[in-house]
């Protein structure tokens, strides 16, 4: 339990700092060329032990590569909040899907983690982007500040943050979307 403890203690301080970080009015994000494909198969892999430990199977339907210009510290963080979502949220054997589409009508990248988890009602989805909002009746530990984070991230690349229905109508599905 202590070790646990320190875990979300770490966490929070974390993801305070980073909010902090990326809250400032003229943080300018230092931008490379990065392979999403790849960059998000790396992602996969360091959640890939939480996920095991909860018997989720975990796909990822992708190109072979796409390249898009990204701030790597602050994209690990976005990401990592989503798949962490995804994992915690989604119950012992069920299914998370990673899909990456290139939309070349807009040069957009669309990143989509849908689980078939529990969801979130479609009343209270634009409150989860709000730091600090946790829905009631939560049972997952956490801080209500990952998806805040998120969105901020995604601004700070020029891009947006979507939620719809996930797997099968059910759980939730996150739609990163950034320009190529």
């Amino acid at each position: 339990e202590l070790n646990a403890g320190i875990d979300r203690a770490a966490s929070l301080i974390q993801k305070l700092l980073l909010t902090a970080k990326v809250s400032v009015e003229n943080y300018v994000p230092r931008l490379q060329a990065v392979d999403l494909c790849g960059f998000v198969q790396e992602r996969m892999a360091s959640m890939s032990v939480l996920a095991a430990y909860k018997e989720i199977d975990m796909e990822l339907d992708a190109p072979q590569s796409c390249k898009v210009q990204l701030d790597r510290e602050t994209f690990i963080s976005a990401v990592d909040n989503v798949l962490d979502n995804a994992i915690r949220y989604t119950p012992a054997g069920g299914q998370i899907r990673v899909t990456i589409e290139l939309m070349p009508a807009s040069d957009n990248v669309v990143l989509r983690i849908a689980d078939s988890g529990t969801g979130i009602p479609p009343e209270l989805q634009e409150r989860v982007f709000e730091r600090f909002f946790r829905i009631a009746g939560t049972e997952q530990q956490g801080s209500g500040l990952g998806l805040a984070i998120v969105k901020r991230v995604l601004a700070l690349h020029g891009g947006d943050v979507t939620l719809s229905p996930g797997l099968k109508q059910r759980g939730l599905s996150v739609s990163l979307t950034v320009p190529v």
